[in-house]
């Protein structure tokens, strides 16, 4: 028997913190953490790294045991994805020993810490030390659960200023046969073909990669804008693989080069972003940090079992004097309605309510959007406008995303 049954969906997305991870494990040099979602392994040697799911997005089995990054040469370098440091124009892989060019190199052995929670790599070159953590989420209640932090901090101790950049190039995959996943920018729901580079302002809110356009069963997604403060990043590169990784890390896009098919040069498919924090001034003594996310998206917030919502937002900062917000407090934010859980169905007369924290933030754009349906395997994003609301300290504040939904559900 079939019935009408109304699905009601509740996210609450809070700023996002930082959250570590449990279970460690090591081998060689290969040093990986896990949570149960995912497993971030790094090559000590080579200074590549990987990232696979383990149960990944726990409402979604086809996500299950895949490489979000390319790992199929593990017994070589442990992935195809690596960090480039540039340092006054010069660049170098991070990890990698330069000593035989003369260089003051020092690496500390990777080290797990927090409960085996936390892992850390620090490198020295020139006298700039760059180390980079990654943390995976333990609390189920957070946003991060379902991602892997990725962050660094550049201290400059080489006694005089230095422009430091850093390029973090995720060799994306969904699986060991989906070496280039579809990949689409904040709300949009066209996909990519061609190389294409984001800078300032253009840089997304989020990326998304999917296994398919027309029912999509895995996914990925990167959230560039700072997690826990750090600099976001001025540019991001979308491109083919072999293009992005036959450079350490100026790359110009080629337009023509469609990397979701065999009819470019490499005669493969096989999709990469680069993601660059520019031209960071840093002077003696002086310091910066970077950061993104990476991973399956936001699951934790999800109260009902056939429809996600993923919000990513950006982050509100003080302008330069201090006595105001930048773009007078106005940020946006990327709300999704993920509607290919294993037990999603199509759905009808879809309302979406937008509130928040009265003390905090006020809703500029439409607070209702309404839909007349979506099917089970489609996705609906959509970008709304929120004005910060002058506050006396630092807050933490919540979006309240409610979605509300008539569904036929067999059985019930």
């Amino acid at each position: 028997m079939y019935k009408a049954r109304r699905i009601i969906s509740l996210l609450l997305t809070i700023a996002l913190l930082t959250a570590i991870a449990p279970l460690t494990a090591m081998a060689d040099e290969i040093y990986s953490i896990s949570n149960g979602y995912l497993t971030y392994s790094y090559n000590a040697e080579t200074g590549g790294f990987s990232i696979e799911t383990a149960e990944g997005n726990p409402q979604k089995s086809y996500d299950d045991n895949i490489p979000l990054l390319y790992t199929e040469d593990s017994s070589r370098s442990n992935g195809t994805s690596f960090t480039t440091v540039r340092i006054d124009g010069n660049d170098y892989i991070f990890g990698q020993d330069y000593g035989f060019f003369g260089l003051s190199i020092k690496t500390s052995a990777p080290v797990i810490s927090e409960g085996g929670r936390l892992l850390t790599m620090e490198w020295t070159i020139k006298g700039i030390t760059v180390k980079q953590q990654i943390a995976l989420g333990t609390d189920e209640n957070t946003d991060t659960i379902g991602n892997a932090g990725i962050s660094y901090e550049v201290v400059n101790n080489s006694g005089a200023e230095a422009e430091v950049s850093i390029r973090l190039m995720l060799d994306t995959a969904l699986g060991k046969d989906i070496d280039a996943p579809y990949i689409l920018a904040s709300d949009s729901n066209t996909p990519l073909y061609v190389e294409t580079e984001y800078s300032g302002d253009e840089v997304p809110d989020q990326i998304r990669g999917v296994d398919s356009i027309s029912s999509p069963k895995a996914m990925s997604y990167i959230i560039p804008k700072g997690w826990e403060g750090g600099t976001e990043p001025n540019k991001i590169i979308v491109g083919h693989w072999a293009n992005l990784a036959n450079t350490r890390y100026d790359y110009t896009v080629d337009k023509y080069c469609d990397f979701t098919n065999y009819s470019n040069a490499y005669r493969t498919p096989d999709a990469a972003v680069a993601i660059y924090w520019d031209s960071q001034t840093v002077a003696a003594g002086g310091s910066f940090s970077a950061e993104t996310l990476y991973g399956v998206g936001n699951f934790s917030g999800d109260t009902g079992d056939r429809v996600g919502i993923n919000v990513t937002a950006n982050r509100v900062t003080l302008n330069s004097a201090g006595d105001g917000y930048e773009n007078d407090g106005e940020i946006t934010a990327t709300v999704e309605i993920d509607n290919t859980l294993d037990n999603s169905v199509d759905l009808t007369s879809i309302s979406m309510l937008i509130s928040t924290d009265e003390y905090c933030f006020t809703v500029v754009s439409d607070d209702t959007l309404t839909y007349d349906g979506l099917n089970a395997g489609d996705i609906i994003s959509e970008t709304i406008m929120l004005k910060a609301l002058p506050q006396t300290g630092i807050t933490a504040c919540t979006v309240y995303i409610s979605l509300t939904s008539w569904a036929t559900i067999d059985g019930i």
